[in-house]
C-alpha cells in the first residue's frame, strides 16, 4: 500500500489506517458522535438488505450488491475510528486461527443455544497481518457450512443483531451525555465491531462477493465521489436509503 493507494493483500490493520486518512477528518466533522456513526452504519446495512432483495441475477444488480457490501465495510471503519483503538486484535481473539471460540471445533459445530465465547488471551501475531480477503476465507472455513445451511437471511439477521449491540451503548452514552466512554464499554464495543465485520464477510461469502476486491475497487484510489485522498466532500452526509433500481439511471456516479 502506498500513501495514496489501497492495494490487494494489505493487512486489515493497514486498510483501516487508509480509511482513517481517507475519511477521518470528514467523519469527525460530519458525524461527531458515536450514535451518529452507528446509525450511519445501520443505514448501510439496510441498504445492503435492499440490494439483496432487489437481486435478480443481472450483472447490474450484482454491481449494486458489491457497492452495498463495500459501503458497510467503510462504515464499520467509521465506527471503529471513533473509538480510536485497535479492533483487529479483539477480532483475532474472538475468531482464532484454529477453531471456533464457542464450540472449539473447526469447522464450527455450535448448537442453537451456545455458551459464551472462550476467547484466547492473546491474538496470534499472524492474524494481525491478515488481509480482509483472508479474514473472509477464515470466516468461510469456520462458519461457511453452517451459514450455507441457514441461508443469507439468517446471516443478515445476525448482522442487524450485531449493529443493535453497538446501538445500545451508543444511545445510552447520548441519553446520559457521557463525554468519556468507559474503558469496559470500549472493550465490549471493539468485539462487537469485529462481529459486524465478520457477519458482513459471511454475507459476502454466501453471495459470491469478493469483499476485499470490491472495497479496493470503490475506495482504493480515494473517495468514490470526489476522487481525493483525504476526502474533500461537504460534511453533510446523505442518510436517505438507496433505491438501487434507480441508481444507475439517476446517479451513475454512485457505482464508481
Amino acid at each position: 500500500m502506498t500513501q495514496n493507494h489501497l492495494e490487494s493483500g494489505v493487512s486489515l490493520v493497514e486498510m483501516f489506517q487508509y480509511f482513517q486518512r481517507l475519511y477521518g477528518d470528514r467523519n469527525h466533522r460530519g458525524l461527531p458522535k458515536l450514535l451518529h456513526r452507528v446509525a450511519f452504519m445501520d443505514i448501510g446495512v439496510n441498504d445492503l438488505e435492499e440490494a439483496l432483495r432487489k437481486k435478480d441475477g443481472s450483472e447490474e444488480n450484482f454491481r449494486h450488491l458489491e457497492v452495498a457490501m463495500a459501503r458497510v465495510v467503510s462504515r464499520v471503519f467509521c465506527v471503529a475510528d471513533f473509538l480510536q483503538q485497535d479492533f483487529v486484535t479483539p477480532m483475532a481473539r474472538k475468531y482464532p486461527m484454529k477453531e471456533c471460540a464457542y464450540c472449539h471445533r473447526n469447522p464450527c459445530r455450535c448448537q442453537e443455544r451456545r455458551n459464551s465465547a472462550n476467547m484466547i488471551p492473546e491474538a496470534h501475531p499472524l492474524q494481525l497481518e491478515w488481509s480482509l480477503g483472508i479474514w473472509c476465507g477464515h470466516s468461510d472455513v469456520l462458519y461457511g457450512e453452517r451459514n450455507r445451511q441457514k441461508g443469507v437471511d439468517h446471516c443478515l439477521g445476525r448482522l442487524y443483531h450485531e449493529v443493535a449491540e453497538l446501538m445500545g451503548p451508543a444511545l445510552e452514552l447520548e441519553l446520559y451525555e457521557v463525554e468519556l466512554i468507559p474503558e469496559d464499554v470500549i472493550h465490549e464495543m471493539l468485539f462487537e465491531i469485529a462481529d459486524v465485520l465478520m457477519w458482513t464477510a459471511a454475507v459476502a461469502n454466501l453471495e459470491g462477493v469478493e469483499l476485499e476486491n470490491v472495497v479496493i475497487r470503490r475506495y482504493g484510489l480515494g473517495c468514490w465521489n470526489c476522487h481525493q485522498l483525504p476526502c474533500v466532500c461537504p460534511d453533510q452526509f446523505n442518510t436517505r436509503p438507496v433505491h438501487w433500481s434507480s441508481v444507475q439511471r439517476k446517479h451513475p456516479d454512485h457505482l464508481k
